[in-house]
């Protein structure tokens, strides 16, 4: 056998198995760190809708749509944020007090930047995921790839131009994976510097 053509298997199989081997590791990693922060996303969720019951008592607003408020309760109880959000903008749209005036402005104003926090912790929630998403597809592409390419690394050491364009393309897959992992981080990294400071979220003790 050629001696040339025996390295080239040897190279072709560390290679090949290797980046699956490193990308399988990578992506159970920053899948981790993904779910760390999707859960701390939910903690965030939990005491914005905490605070919105505790405004909406303090400032006694007893006209506040009770059938909205078991919903969105029930809401919590599933953390389905958005489901609270579109419940809240209702309650807030469609209030009227025993006058039948609408929401004052104090109170409205309060409620809306509720509203706003939880729109941006949902929207983070969205992009996470979608983003992780894609991360898993072409990690598992490659790694298939990778894989398959192995098991015909016999056949391909005989062909020096095809298996070297073969390997070229598995390792830019691989590196647009690696670049898939770095941006997802970066924006995760990136969205907790744009959180509101400590106390932000916290109710107000105005009245209407």
């Amino acid at each position: 056998m050629d001696p040339n053509t025996v390295a080239d298997a040897t190279t072709l199989y560390y290679t090949y198995s290797t980046i699956a081997q490193t990308l399988a590791g990578a992506f159970g990693f920053l899948g981790a760190f993904v779910l760390f922060r999707l859960q701390s996303i939910n903690r965030s969720c939990e005491i914005v809708t905490g605070n919105v019951f505790t405004y909406i008592s303090n400032t006694r607003l007893l006209f506040f749509n009770k059938t909205y408020q078991t919903e969105m309760r029930e809401a919590c109880d599933y953390q389905n944020w958005s489901k609270f959000i579109e419940k809240l903008k209702a309650g807030i749209s469609e209030y009227k007090d025993e006058k039948q005036e609408p929401l004052g402005n104090a109170a409205k104003k309060m409620l809306n930047h509720f509203v706003k926090l939880l729109s941006n912790h949902t929207n983070e929630t969205s992009t996470l995921k979608k983003d992780l998403i894609r991360s898993a597809k072409f990690t598992g592409g490659t790694i298939a790839i990778s894989l398959l390419l192995l098991a015909f690394v016999p056949c391909l050491a005989k062909y020096p131009v095809l298996s070297q364009v073969l390997l070229g393309g598995c390792v830019a897959l691989s590196l647009w994976c690696v670049w898939l992992y770095v941006s997802l981080i970066i924006n995760v990294f990136a969205d907790k510097k744009s959180e509101p400071e400590k106390g932000e979220g916290e109710p107000e003790k105005a009245g209407k």
